[in-house]
C-alpha cells in the first residue's frame, strides 16, 4: 500500500463511481490538496491525474476510496513518489549554454514512428537523438551506484523520479556537445510538470515535433510490433489501449500548451512521405 500527498489536476468519474467516495468528501476539483491511502490500481470509471507534492508519507491519514469494487487503471502521476531521495548531480551546463545548440521535444503516441524519424534526423541534420528510456537502461547496465537505485525503483513498480531522468539527460547533452548540431528528446517530457523542470533546468525548446497518428493505426502497429520482436508491452491489448490512453490524457497538454512552437506531421504515411516534412520543418529552423 502507498501512502501519499497529492494535489488533483483533473478528475473524472462514472456515473456508479462518486466524488465523495474518492475523496473523503471533500471537494473533488482540481486544484484541491488531498492525501490518498490506496493500493496500486484505481476502481474501473475512476481516473486521477495527480501532482505528487511529497515524497515522503503524508501528514494526514484520510481514506482515499471508498468501498469500490473492481480493480481499473493504474492511477497516472507527474511525478514519482518515493521513500527514499536519490542523491542528484551537480552538473555544469554552461558548456551547452555557451554552445546554443537547439533543442527539439519530439512527441507522438506509442507506435507513432518518432524512433524511426529520429534515426532519420540524426543521419541526415547530425541532431543528438537522446531517449529518456535507453538513458535509464543504459544506467542501469553500467551498474553504477546511480544505475542500481534506478533499478531498484524500476523493480519496485514505482517511477524513477524526474530529476533523476533530468541529470542523466544533462549528462547525456554535456557529453555530445563537441559534435552535436541539436539535440532531439525523445520521451520527456512526458508531461507539463516535466516541460517545466526541464526549461528550468535545462533550456527552453525551440520546437516541438508532434508525430500525430490515430488509435486504430497506433494499436495495430503495437500489435504488429510486438509480434516482431517479442515486447511483452506490445502483445496485450489492454497494455497498449491503457498506453494510448495514457498518452492522451497525460503528453497531450504538452502538445497544447507549446501550441506555438509545435509542428504536428501526419504520421500515418509510409516513413519517407513524413520524413520529407520533417525535413521541411527542420530546414526552416535552421
Amino acid at each position: 500500500m502507498l501512502r501519499l500527498e497529492a494535489r488533483v489536476v483533473s478528475v473524472s468519474v462514472s456515473a456508479d463511481a462518486t466524488k465523495s467516495a474518492m475523496t473523503d468528501g471533500r471537494d473533488g476539483g482540481p486544484g484541491g490538496l488531498y492525501d490518498f491511502h490506496f493500493h496500486s490500481r484505481f476502481p474501473d470509471g475512476v481516473r486521477l491525474h495527480l501532482e505528487l507534492c511529497l515524497h515522503r508519507e503524508a501528514r494526514r491519514e484520510h481514506r482515499a476510496l471508498g468501498a469500490l469494487g473492481g480493480v481499473g487503471p493504474c492511477l497516472e502521476t507527474l511525478h514519482s513518489c518515493q521513500q527514499d531521495e536519490v542523491p542528484r548531480l551537480n552538473l555544469d551546463m554552461t558548456p551547452f549554454k555557451d554552445a546554443k545548440l537547439p533543442i527539439i521535444w519530439v512527441l507522438g503516441g506509442p507506435g507513432s514512428g518518432k524512433g524511426t524519424q529520429c534515426v532519420k534526423i540524426v543521419e541526415k541534420f547530425g541532431y543528438t537523438h537522446i531517449s529518456s528510456g535507453d538513458l535509464l537502461r543504459a544506467e542501469v547496465a553500467s551498474g553504477s551506484d546511480l544505475g542500481k537505485s534506478c533499478e531498484a525503483i524500476m523493480k519496485s513498480g514505482s517511477l524513477v523520479p524526474t530529476g533523476v531522468i533530468m541529470d542523466l539527460m544533462k549528462k547525456a547533452i554535456l557529453e555530445a556537445v563537441p559534435t552535436s548540431k541539436g539535440y532531439l528528446i525523445d520521451g520527456l517530457p512526458r508531461e507539463l510538470g516535466q516541460a517545466k523542470i526541464f526549461e528550468e533546468e535545462i533550456s527552453t525548446c525551440a520546437l516541438v515535433l508532434n508525430f500525430e497518428v490515430t488509435d486504430e493505426t497506433l494499436k495495430a502497429r503495437l500489435l504488429e510490433r510486438g509480434k516482431a520482436s517479442g515486447r511483452v508491452d506490445d502483445q496485450n491489448l489492454d497494455t497498449i489501449l491503457a498506453r494510448i490512453e495514457t498518452f492522451h490524457n497525460i503528453s497531450e497538454p504538452v502538445i497544447k500548451q507549446y501550441a506555438s512552437l509545435c509542428k504536428t506531421i501526419n504520421a500515418e504515411r509510409p516513413v519517407d512521405e513524413v520524413f520529407a516534412d520533417v525535413e521541411t520543418v527542420l530546414k526552416a529552423l535552421a
